[in-house]
């Protein structure tokens, strides 16, 4: 590609190579299970950690598969419950809410707020554009967040929320993915609401 500088990049010599384009700050390249993708920013501290594009890379999912490990049970993700609504757009009709994980045999549910969710953040409130709600997306996350809040538990389904102070997380809210530290948090945050 023309104009367009990479740099090869190892992580684990024997199977992965990676291109890193400056301009984009992206890193991309083929392993053993295919196209990876990931950013720069998310790579660094990671070692040997290879991160996948989209939901799969997120924090979310890393917090839902160490609960998955912790409850041993495989929880679905971004459940939607027929009476955890959001509110009413102009043809009346209501979105099902997701929810970051659901445990059927535990009865939980698991929340994670990451920073967004306590505090604004200008890349994801939008607060020049208005929801159905009619407010910006930060004031809703706080108005679906509430919900969430009291109607989960009011359906007789424990509700965990994990943020990222609760775990080893960098001062930007990005978690440095330490397992078995986080797993040992979330074992005791599992236990404390089992009693």
């Amino acid at each position: 590609m023309a104009g367009r500088r990479w740099r090869q990049v190892s992580l684990r010599p024997s199977t992965l190579r990676r291109r890193v384009e400056r301009n984009s700050g992206y890193v991309s390249g083929v392993g053993e299970e295919g196209p990876l993708f990931c950013s720069a920013g998310m790579q660094a501290g990671l070692g040997d950690t290879v991160l996948g594009m989209g939901r799969e890379s997120s924090d979310e999912h890393y917090v839902v598969d160490l609960c998955d490990e912790v409850l041993r049970e495989k929880g679905m993700r971004q459940h939607r419950f027929d009476w955890l609504l959001g509110d009413a757009g102009k043809s009346g009709r209501q979105a099902k809410l997701p929810v970051d994980g659901f445990w059927p045999g535990a009865n939980i549910v698991v929340e994670y707020r990451e920073l967004q969710h306590v505090g604004p953040v200008p890349q994801f409130d939008k607060p020049d554009r208005l929801t159905v709600s009619g407010v910006h997306r930060g004031l809703q996350r706080v108005i679906y967040d509430a919900r969430r809040d009291q109607l989960i538990p009011a359906h007789g389904i424990r509700l965990v929320v994990i943020a990222p102070s609760h775990l080893d997380a960098n001062s930007r809210g990005r978690l440095l993915r330490n397992r078995e530290g986080d797993l040992v948090t979330v074992r005791r945050i599992m236990m404390a609401i089992a009693d």
